[in-house]
């Protein structure tokens, strides 16, 4: 089975921050994956369709949960290892996600994120954070949905 990383964008972080800009989206991994297949999307994201109709995600795992890196160092998204679990706790394989990047204007460059080997690209010292949301809704009735941060931090 093919799973993606649906990334999505940039959004405000300090004073000067780079608006939200959606650059992708993706899919959770299942529990045996060992790397993640990275697609890009230039419209809107995925049409979830009538296989998710009241799917439901209760939680996901990110690892890891923060990127150490140094000015020029590059990452690939690839690595990341995102698992999610339904209701019953079950793993959740194919759910979908939307990651976007909150950082200030110049901390990561994402030039290269739609290249063969998506990757975020470390360009000088601060924090930011790699934000996953999950586009399904948690259990709770109130339409939550799920989402948790990577720090990235750039020494």
């Amino acid at each position: 089975m093919r799973y993606l990383i649906i990334a999505a964008g940039l959004a405000a972080f300090g004073a000067d921050a780079q608006p939200a800009a959606p650059f992708g989206y993706a899919y959770t991994m299942e529990q045996t994956a060992r790397e993640l297949e990275l697609h890009v999307w230039e419209d809107d994201g995925p049409s979830l369709g009538f296989g998710f109709a009241g799917a439901r995600v209760d939680y996901f795992t990110v690892e890891p949960e923060a990127l150490r890196l140094y000015p020029g160092e590059r990452y690939s998204l690839r690595r990341l290892r995102i698992l999610a679990r339904d209701l019953h706790g079950e793993v959740f394989a194919g759910a979908p996600l939307k990651l976007w990047l909150e950082a200030p204007e110049g901390l990561i460059d994402l030039s290269t994120f739609a290249s063969e080997e998506p990757t975020l690209v470390a360009l000088r010292p601060g924090i930011g954070r790699l934000w996953i949301e999950s586009l399904l809704p948690r259990g709770t009735g109130t339409g939550e949905l799920y989402r948790l941060p990577v720090v990235i931090i750039v020494r």
